[in-house]
């Protein structure tokens, strides 16, 4: 799997089937070239030796939004007080796949990994994001899917969309009244940026790394 497929990934691919076919147990095995974009030299050479050849999109979209008032706004008006600062939104595109960039082949491994995200998603746990772009926290897993066929068995080309959580603590502190009112006390609230106490995976991603980290930095 690489970003942009050069001869050069074509030679490494047949020598990992050379490596693979000197075992009788996996020979013969069947090469799948995998990248974003394929260049033509690359695809000549790789389909004369055998191999298939796939494109497909590999992407991050990073989405920031702000919830801003519909009504008029007084002029000198504190603009702040009506605009809300909506959470983070992560889209992410990548493949899995059975055999690992710089190890052997791993029959189920891309659906293992799937099933691990699944996992994360029932267990309802804030995670760590780490993208191409920055590292966001506090992340909830709300959307993942993919595509199995007898084709795409051994490789899933897979979505998933992060929600970011704002996780507060919520604290109360007491003032004395002031002037003639008999009112006594009144409680007012404040909240601050606070780590709670709710089950979080640190990176959770890197779990899979062989098959997205990796995927990335090849």
């Amino acid at each position: 799997v690489k970003r942009i497929g050069e001869i050069a990934g074509v030679d490494q691919l047949l020598r990992y089937q050379e490596r693979l076919d000197r075992d009788g147990t996996l020979a013969p095995t069947r090469g799948m070239f995998v990248a974003t974009k394929i260049k033509p030299q690359a695809r000549v050479y790789a389909e004369s030796r055998g191999i298939e050849c796939i494109e497909i999109d590999l992407e991050e979209q990073h989405a920031a939004n702000m919830q801003v008032t519909r009504h008029a706004v007084e002029r000198g008006t504190d603009i702040s007080d009506h605009a809300i600062l909506l959470p983070a939104e992560l889209s992410l595109k990548f493949v899995l796949t059975d055999t690992p960039i710089d190890g052997e082949p791993q029959p189920g491994r891309a659906i293992r990994g799937y099933l691990q995200l699944e996992a994360l998603q029932r267990e309802m746990v804030l995670a760590d994001v780490v993208t191409g772009l920055k590292v966001y926290d506090n992340m909830f897993l709300q959307n993942i899917g993919t595509v199995l066929s007898v084709e795409t068995q051994h490789y899933l080309e897979v979505t998933a969309h992060f929600v970011r959580v704002n996780v507060v603590d919520s604290q109360t502190s007491m003032a004395s009244s002031t002037g003639r009112s008999e009112r006594g006390r009144q409680s007012t609230s404040a909240t601050k940026q606070a780590e709670q106490d709710k089950p979080k995976v640190t990176s959770a991603l890197k779990a899979l790394k062989d098959g997205l980290g990796k995927l990335v930095g090849g």
